[in-house]
């Protein structure tokens, strides 16, 4: 059995791309690797991109990365200076730039993937709205059964942006992108037999919008350690995010410009660290503020949390679920997040973490846990438990498994009663 893998992330490099887009795709490409014989990935990248002058050589580097044995090969994107009068006209007023068709849908791109499906492969697997624009452009082609992880609602997320622009005419166009993300959504739905999200309260939202009961709960995973770390007594905090994603850099900056000179007020000597890759995203990384450390890319995890008493996540943007709070919960450490950074999750506010959405609230919960040892543990070890129960990596896949199973045995069936399955199927005309 053969597998197509499609993604927009760069080629995996080992000890570097460790962000949480990265660590999910993993899950699934295991999954995969326990339903298939053959693993195939297509990178789209940017056209500057290396080219590949050994692909033996480079599938033997993205095995490693992955841990998996796979076979990989990269396929640029359209250039920029191809763009037609239309393109420069309407697109940036419409579309968010990786949703026009155009970049991912070019006819190189296509030409390139009509190759591809020469090879009859059993299941083609998307990873993230991105690739799907080059999937849309394959009209009258037979696909095999399609799997696609959405990852974050990106209309959502969209929709999350628009309203926090300042002016009515960047409003006004970013809402517009959101019609369109959201088409896009809607088509890589009905294309889709399975269409895979973070949490349940995703799943329930694309429900009510329509998309049927191909939705399906994977969540975020993690690897549990065992033993759990024990307790830390100093007064450290710690935020851990991949900074060039705008989300955690905007909650990074908060947290040290705003809420940690009110911590620092109630406990002078308590330390911060920013952890995370490209720390001078955040612009107070410039300022060194006062008890503050930024560690940048962080190798030993291990380490990192050994030396953390809570972590505090004060996103105020962004959509899917954190990985860092799953992994934070993983390790036995006591929790502060907002509703939004703790969207989708199954922490209970009191019980395995504290929820607060202003700047004051979230200090003096961190104040709280700072001074008080037993709430400090208590916490950290309900939510490990909840951690081990429900986020658990081997868990997670098997069940991503399980779910592509089924749907090939159901694609079998179906083929039994139709000689193929043509890309233009009446149910997927927009």
């Amino acid at each position: 059995m053969k597998v197509l893998i499609l993604t927009s992330l760069h080629p995996g490099r080992v000890g570097e791309d460790v962000q949480g887009a990265y660590r999910r795709l993993n899950v699934f490409i295991e999954a995969i690797a326990k339903v298939a014989g053959q693993v195939e990935i297509i990178y789209f990248v940017h056209p500057d991109y290396p080219s590949v002058k050994d692909s033996a050589a480079f599938s033997r580097e993205q095995s490693e990365f992955w841990q998996v044995p796979i076979k990989a090969s990269l396929l640029p994107l359209r250039r920029y200076t191809e763009r037609r009068w239309w393109h420069r006209i309407f697109a940036p007023l419409v579309y968010s730039y990786s949703y026009v068709p155009f970049w991912y849908g070019g006819k190189a791109q296509v030409n390139a993937l009509k190759e591809r499906l020469l090879c009859q492969y059993d299941m083609i697997f998307v990873h993230r709205l991105p690739c799907m624009c080059a999937v849309f452009q394959l009209r009258g082609c037979r696909l095999p059964p399609v799997a696609f992880d959405i990852d974050d609602v990106e209309h959502r997320l969209a929709i999350r942006s628009a309203l926090g622009c300042h002016s009515w005419f960047s409003k006004s166009v970013s809402l517009l992108k959101v019609i369109a993300i959201f088409r896009a959504e809607r088509k890589a739905g009905r294309l889709s037999e399975r269409l895979f999200v973070c949490s349940g309260y995703d799943r329930h939202h694309l429900q009510q919008l329509g998309f049927g009961n191909r939705v399906v709960t994977a969540p975020n995973a993690i690897f549990v350690p065992s033993p759990c770390p024990p307790f830390f007594a100093g007064q450290t905090v710690l935020f851990l995010g991949f900074l060039p994603y705008p989300p955690n850099s905007e909650a990074a900056e908060r947290l040290v410009s705003i809420i940690w000179p009110l911590v620092l007020r109630k406990c002078p000597r308590a330390q911060l660290i920013i952890a995370g890759k490209s720390p001078e995203n955040v612009p107070s990384y410039r300022l060194t503020p006062k008890n503050v450390e930024f560690t940048g890319l962080v190798g030993d995890l291990d380490k990192l949390y050994r030396r953390t008493r809570l972590v505090c996540c004060p996103m105020s943007n962004g959509g899917g679920t954190r990985l860092k709070l799953i992994e934070a919960a993983a390790y036995g450490k006591a929790m502060v997040s907002t509703s939004i950074g703790v969207e989708g999750l199954s922490f209970s506010d009191g019980t395995e973490i504290l929820i607060r959405d202003d700047d004051i609230g979230i200090a003096e919960a961190c104040v709280r846990l700072l001074n008080d040892d037993d709430l400090c543990a208590r916490l950290g070890e309900a939510a490990r438990t909840k951690a081990k129960s429900l986020y658990a990596r081997p868990v997670i896949r098997d069940r991503i498994a399980s779910e592509l199973r089924a749907m090939l045995r159901q694609a079998r069936s179906a083929s039994s009663e139709h000689s193929g399955r043509s890309y233009c199927r009446a149910d997927y005309r927009s």
